[in-house]
């Protein structure tokens, strides 16, 4: 799945089916063509704590165990997140 609005995108869904690194890579290179470009600092990747990440781009990204996960300030699975709301 994946969602956007103007300049925020979410990408989701099993590992198996996002093919994460091309869809954030389609995103640069489109972007780029725009005159615009990804500001790594505000990107975030979510994931289980065992997964393994290879592509260099997204082992930029600031990693965010899937519990703890919020979206728009809402929690997106059971665990800590959901607790504090």
């Amino acid at each position: 799945m994946t969602l956007g609005y103007l300049d925020d995108f979410t990408f989701g869904g099993p590992a198996e089916v996002v093919a994460l690194a091309r869809d954030v890579s389609k995103v640069v290179e489109i972007g780029g063509e725009l005159c615009l470009s990804l500001n790594v600092s505000t990107c975030e990747l979510v994931s289980h704590d065992g997964f393994t990440v290879t592509d260099s781009l997204l082992q930029s990204f600031p990693r965010t165990c899937i519990v703890d996960v919020t979206l728009l300030g809402a929690p997106l699975f059971p665990g800590p997140s959901l607790d504090r709301a």
